[in-house]
């Protein structure tokens, strides 16, 4: 899971290389609907088994680069 959570951060700070910004993404509300205008962290950490929404967050955030 660590793994994946420094994918996370590195992938955050490509796509909003205003630190601030990517530091604080996680806990910031997200319209998307994979979210659910909840933040990435909560959407996270709402589920049984946190490691799969781990994986989902980073596949979006794989998408944004598109």
């Amino acid at each position: 899971i660590m793994s994946w959570l420094l994918r996370i951060y590195k992938k955050l700070h490509v796509l909003l290389p205003d630190s601030v910004m990517a530091d604080s993404w996680l806990k910031r509300p997200n319209s998307e609907p994979l979210f659910g205008n909840k933040p990435a962290l909560e959407f996270i950490m709402a589920s049984d088994c946190p490691g799969e929404r781990i994986v989902c967050v980073m596949n979006y955030l794989e998408g944004q680069d598109h």
